[in-house]
């Protein structure tokens, strides 16, 4: 369950992204929002502890089943990323941490290599295991809420992002990626 408003999380999203200006937009990365979201991947990498601590639990906690794959690309995403890896099977639980919100979101990818599936609410069972693992190792450390598929998925409007169409840039894509199936 969700403690904080929908709208308040649409405001944060509007916090890091400029209004009214394409991310190819020269001007883009002269913005006061792209500099605050600069500005946060900076003070997360000085503060890294927490996500090292989430990532030693995976490790301490994963079954021989999953493989602990690390997948944070700093000021790429706004998030930390980690990845379960299904041993016997194609899929792969992935969880983030945003840097720009307090929230963290968990989802699926079958398939692997380049260009996997991406499993918003279908879970199979190993996709349920690893994210559960992720979800429990995350609250456990950042105390953050999940974001659900549902709010994921809203609008955040005036805000253009890569990847995204005009005006369908999500929360998801503004707070977490706009590349779910980015695989590195």
């Amino acid at each position: 369950m969700m403690n904080t408003p929908l709208a308040s999380l649409i405001k944060t999203a509007q916090q890091f992204h400029p209004h009214g200006i394409a991310p190819w937009d020269e001007r883009y990365t002269e913005t006061p929002e792209y500099l605050r979201a600069r500005a946060a991947w900076r003070l997360a990498l000085r503060n890294a502890e927490p996500w090292q601590r989430v990532l030693a639990l995976l490790r301490e906690r994963a079954t021989p089943a999953y493989r602990v794959r690390e997948l944070t690309v700093p000021y790429m995403h706004p998030s930390w990323r980690v990845a379960l890896v299904c041993e016997v099977k194609p899929l792969t639980a992935v969880g983030c941490v945003s840097v720009l919100a307090p929230v963290f979101f968990c989802y699926g990818l079958k398939g692997l290599g380049h260009d996997p599936e991406v499993l918003l609410q279908e879970r199979p069972p190993e996709v349920a295991v690893g994210t559960s693992m992720i979800e429990h190792a995350i609250q456990e450390v950042f105390g953050y809420e999940p974001l659900s598929p549902e709010n994921a998925l809203a609008i955040v409007p005036g805000v253009e992002i890569e990847r995204c169409p005009p005006g369908g840039a999500t929360l998801v894509a503004a707070l977490i990626s706009n590349d779910l199936n980015h695989y590195v």
